[in-house]
C-alpha cells in the first residue's frame, strides 16, 4: 500500500519504462502490511494498493480512473491498457503524465499506516444479546464521508435488528438465516435489504 517514503517519481517512471521486460519492480518500491482479520483500511483515490494474502472485501466509491501500475500479477502479464485505459489517448505513452496521476504526498506518507489503518469499532455492546455489529471501514477522506463498511456477526439461533441510515449491500460469508423474510445462505448468496 502506497510507496516507501523517499521513493522518487523517477523510480516509478523507471518501472513504467520496464513494463515489457517482465516484472517491472513496482512492488520493490511499495509498502506491505500484515493484514489482520476484521480490520480495515481507508485508502483514497490515486494511492497505490493491492489486495493482500487472504480474502478481502473492498467497498469503493465511484471513480472515473483506474490505473494498474504493476506489470505482472501472480506470474501473469498485465496489459499496458489496464494502466492507461482511463487516461486521454494522447497521454498513453507520456510516462511523466502517468506518474503524476498518483497522489504523491499520500503514497510516500511516512505515517501511512497511522493515516489509513482502522481498528473495528463496535456500534454498541451487544455481545450479551448474541450479536456484534462493528464498523470496519469508516472515517472521512479529505473531509468527506464517501462510504462505510460494517461486519455483523450473529450467533446461531439469535435474532437481531440492525438499522442504518443509508442503503447498503450485504454479503453472507458463513451460515444461513433470513433478512427481511428473505432466505440468506452462504457462501454463494447475497441480498440487498429493503
Amino acid at each position: 500500500m502506497g510507496l516507501e517514503p523517499g521513493t522518487t517519481k523517477a523510480q516509478v517512471r523507471k518501472c513504467l519504462e520496464d513494463w515489457n521486460k517482465g516484472d517491472n519492480g513496482i512492488l520493490d518500491l511499495s509498502k506491505a502490511y500484515r493484514l489482520k482479520p476484521g480490520t480495515g483500511w481507508l485508502i483514497g483515490p490515486s494511492i497505490l494498493h493491492a489486495p493482500g494474502s487472504f480474502c478481502t472485501y473492498e467497498p469503493q466509491w465511484g471513480s472515473d480512473v483506474f490505473g494498474m501500475y504493476q506489470s505482472m500479477v501472480e506470474g501473469r502479464y498485465v496489459p499496458w491498457d489496464l494502466l492507461v485505459k482511463d487516461m486521454p489517448k494522447s497521454k498513453h505513452r507520456n510516462l511523466d503524465f502517468i506518474v503524476n496521476q498518483l497522489d504523491w504526498e499520500a503514497n510516500v506518507d511516512p505515517n501511512f499506516k497511522d493515516n489509513h489503518y482502522l481498528e473495528p469499532v463496535p456500534v454498541a455492546d451487544t455481545r450479551k444479546e448474541g450479536f456484534v455489529d462493528r464498523w470496519i471501514v469508516y472515517g472521512k477522506v479529505k473531509g468527506k464521508q464517501y462510504f462505510t463498511a460494517k461486519e455483523l456477526t450473529v450467533e446461531p439461533g439469535v435474532k437481531c435488528k440492525a438499522k442504518d441510515r443509508g442503503a447498503y449491500g450485504l454479503i453472507c460469508v458463513q451460515g444461513s438465516g433470513t433478512i427481511n423474510g428473505q432466505p440468506l445462505n452462504s457462501p454463494s448468496s447475497s441480498a440487498l435489504p429493503n
